[in-house]
């Protein structure tokens, strides 16, 4: 079976950096870890304080358990998730740390599936109205044929972030601003003191900075490593037509870079999807 993970490469937002999330498995396992930079009070892990639901409110049957070895939480379902269909993932402010410091905020991670993968997910600002968590009627799929997607369906889901692979990070550049900062602070230190020779000097430094920032721009690994970012970006907004051109003037400034290489497989793997 595939197995994808998606990682939000930022904490979620108001957990100051106490929290991470993975999302991995195919449609029927979707295991959540997150993970806790301290531990936690078990007793304050279950599933009154985390629930998977649907965007109505019903709740899924799920596991919960504790890895305190790793201050890890782990949900698994005990329900099959449909494809193509919203959920979303609820952790109350009652999750506390071992020394009863609750969390901050309350946290909503909406999540979609397609083709047996995470396509879609998207952290849910503070003010989005959700319904009360609810048991499931017995005739739960029989209602489910004839659903009508409701407000956080449409107005939520269509922003969601799409990564029916798995979403691209950008590379880091470095570039030496050593000297016109430098330049920069001569200019500074001339006004200060008034001496005119001194700016004189500074803005000669200056410029030979400035000319030795475009020559690095320009050199083909840093100018390839630029387009390749971009294409990255395009990519996790599924803007894949401006990621491809992107990735392709990234190997023809650098021809051969495996960044390049790589960027053009992501998209080939995506059309194949």
């Amino acid at each position: 079976m595939s197995d994808s993970k998606i990682r939000i490469a930022s904490s979620v937002p108001g957990l100051k950096n106490k929290i991470k999330t993975d999302i991995s498995g195919p449609t029927d396992v979707i295991h959540w870890y997150i993970r806790f930079n301290i531990p936690l009070d078990e007793l304050t892990v279950n599933d009154q304080t985390m629930q998977v639901t649907d965007t109505d409110g019903y709740i899924m049957r799920t596991d919960i358990s504790y890895q305190s070895n790793q201050n890890r939480i782990c949900i698994s379902p005990l329900d099959t998730y449909e494809e193509n269909r919203y959920y979303l993932l609820n952790i109350s402010k009652k999750v506390c740390s071992a020394r009863g410091q609750p969390l901050k905020t309350k946290i909503h991670i909406l999540f979609k599936l397609y083709k047996a993968q995470v396509s879609e997910y998207k952290v849910l600002k503070r003010d989005v109205v959700l319904p009360k968590p609810r048991n499931r009627p017995a005739d739960y799929d029989a209602r489910q044929a004839n659903r009508v997607p409701n407000a956080i369906d449409t107005v939520y889901g269509d922003g969601v972030s799409r990564a029916t692979v798995e979403r691209m990070d950008t590379v880091q550049i470095k570039v030496n601003m050593v000297l016109g900062l430098f330049g920069l602070v001569l200019v500074l230190l001339g006004f200060a003191l008034s001496q005119l020779w001194l700016v004189a000097l500074a803005a000669g430094v200056c410029i030979i900075g400035a000319l030795h920032l475009g020559a690095q721009l320009r050199n083909r690994e840093t100018a390839g490593k630029i387009h390749y970012n971009r294409g990255v970006r395009c990519y996790n907004r599924a803007r894949y037509q401006a990621a491809r051109d992107a990735f392709e003037k990234s190997e023809r400034t650098n021809p051969g870079n495996n960044l390049a290489k790589y960027g053009l497989y992501k998209i080939g793997q995506h059309t194949k999807n």
